[in-house]
């Protein structure tokens, strides 16, 4: 199996690091990673700026860019190779509820999921240590489950690390908008917002994502790269097209 991963973090940082080393008994790993720290990118691009990369060997780029430039670049330098998995963290800080609107973690996995890649997202949360026994153990259970057949875009939450590195158990996570007051947005007065670094814990509904992190449970939460509605498509197509 050939594997490509990336992050928004940087390809320096311990989460990535572990990443490559547990996935390297399943396959191939190849890494494509920002050069520095590129948290809430989302899936922004680099459209009029060069972007410099530079090979640190023959299976790792380091891209000075965004998550997404990182994956893209990754998925054209190696395009002789027919990648069979995109793995994109493991994120230093959870992304889950509305958070995964703006992750670079989970931008550079849309890039991965549009190129037709079974795509999986990690993250667990800011105290975090043990990457390499947590990714281990849910990408096993992925795997030896084929979630990926049933839903080819997974976002991934660990437990909270106060909790052992098995959690209490796995659960399909679903996405809720969090509470005003965990806004990351602060007025500070005189015209100025700055962005909090962390907020309180609180608590979503019973079957989110953030509540069953909170509570010690490994988060699945399946994902399609498209915006699209399909749902609501034919409902306006009735109303416009005929």
């Amino acid at each position: 199996m050939n594997i490509l991963i990336s992050n928004d973090d940087g390809y320096n940082k311990p989460g990535i690091i572990a990443l490559k080393k547990v996935l390297s008994k399943y396959g191939t790993v190849y890494m494509s990673a920002p050069l520095k720290e590129q948290s809430g990118k989302s899936i922004s691009l680099t459209l009029k700026d060069d972007i410099n990369y530079y090979m640190l060997d023959e299976y790792s780029l380091v891209v000075d860019g965004t998550p997404g430039d990182a994956a893209g670049i990754g998925l054209g330098y190696f395009s002789d190779i027919k990648f069979d998995l995109f793995v994109s963290g493991i994120n230093k800080g959870l992304n889950e509820g509305k958070d995964s609107l703006f992750s670079g973690t989970i931008g550079a996995g849309v890039i991965g999921s549009l190129a037709s890649i079974k795509t999986i997202c990690l993250s667990g949360d800011f105290e975090e240590e043990d990457y390499e026994r947590r990714s281990e153990y849910i990408l096993d259970y992925i795997f030896k489950n084929n979630l990926l057949d049933i839903a080819p875009f997974l976002n991934v939450n660990f437990p909270r690390s106060s909790y052992p590195y098995t959690g209490k158990g796995i659960r399909v996570g679903r996405i809720y908008n969090v509470p005003k007051e965990a806004n990351h947005l602060e007025d500070f007065g005189d015209k100025v917002f700055k962005t909090k670094k962390r907020g309180p814990l609180f608590d979503s509904p019973e079957d989110s994502d953030v509540y069953y992190s909170n509570h010690g449970y490994y988060s699945i939460t399946p994902f399609r790269p498209s915006l699209e509605d399909s749902e609501r498509i034919e409902a306006l197509k009735r109303i416009i097209e005929n």
